[in-house]
């Protein structure tokens, strides 16, 4: 990967919004991470150079509270590791000052982790779930 090429993907990844990319290419390997901000795929077009390229972003807390993956104990949980999510899917649910909050995808993705388990306490910018 030349130069060129590592300045056109960090400019692509400040545009998207991700908190995480990771590209390989051969034995290189480059990571960039950046706090906050919105979650979005990337459109790499222009960047064929790279044989192998590993997106993931992350969905974070956005309040503190306690995290729950379904509306209930009776329910089933709003999403599960290998489900397609569409913007505006309900992913989970934060409980802060006795409301319960909906975090919603604010992207289309697949959900590849839940970072966090059911009844956990979470903080501001917590990350929830592994996207890509």
């Amino acid at each position: 990967m030349d130069i060129e090429a590592i300045e056109n993907l960090i400019q692509l990844f400040n545009k998207s919004g991700l908190s995480r990319l990771n590209v390989k290419d051969g034995s290189m390997e480059i990571l960039l991470e950046s706090e906050g901000g919105v979650r979005s795929p990337i459109s790499l077009s222009g960047m064929k150079e790279l044989s192998d390229i590993s997106l993931e972003g992350t969905i974070d807390s956005p309040m503190v509270g306690t995290f729950y993956r379904a509306a209930s104990p009776s329910e089933k949980p709003f999403i599960n590791v290998g489900d397609r999510v569409k913007k505006g899917d309900v992913l989970c649910v934060i409980e802060a000052m006795k409301v319960m909050n909906e975090v919603r995808a604010e992207c289309d993705g697949l959900i590849t982790e839940i970072k966090i388990k059911n009844g956990d306490a979470v903080e501001f910018g917590k990350p929830l779930f592994s996207v890509e």
